[in-house]
């Protein structure tokens, strides 16, 4: 997801800050981009499609141990509206399931940009937090920097105390 302007308001994802701290030239342009001074790439990249169907395929086997391992997963449904996605992983995480799968997170607190996320799974914890006894830890089975953003970027209420 790149940087884009909703009600006024930037909306960055976690890809964005990742790509700032390899490149801030890359925000430049991201930024430009999404001032309509640059077009939008147009570029595909098989080296990067074959990564990313590596890495969906690889989240998905892993969906599937956790269920073979009769592990609770609560499913967000990633074919709704990303407010809706928001909704349910908040209902789930109150719920709490032993892991949420397709979490989506939005921080719209304050005056500065809003930030959205995703984490492939949450995994509950039993460590007290805001919702009691447990809290979850995101996990992104695909190995890359944004899982740790997401712990940045994303409400606390989850988090450990």
């Amino acid at each position: 997801m790149a940087v884009y302007v909703e009600n006024g308001r930037f909306v960055l994802s976690p890809s964005d800050l990742v790509g700032f701290l390899h490149c801030p030239h890359l925000t430049e342009l991201t930024l430009a981009t999404t001032h309509g001074y640059l077009p939008k790439s147009t570029n595909e990249d098989p080296d990067l499609e074959v990564v990313q169907r590596r890495g969906l395929e690889h989240e998905r086997l892993y969906l599937q141990r956790l269920e073979v391992e009769g592990h609770e997963v609560a499913q967000i449904d990633t074919e709704t509206t990303f407010d809706f996605q928001v909704e349910a992983t908040l209902e789930r995480i109150h719920s709490g399931p032993q892991v949420i799968y397709q979490a989506a997170f939005l921080n719209a607190v304050g005056d500065g940009p809003a930030w959205r996320g995703h984490a492939d799974f949450l995994q509950r914890v039993e460590r007290s937090s805001q919702l009691g006894d447990f809290s979850y830890e995101p996990e992104d089975t695909k190995g890359t920097a944004q899982s740790l953003v997401v712990w940045v970027t994303c409400p606390p209420v989850w988090l450990p105390k």
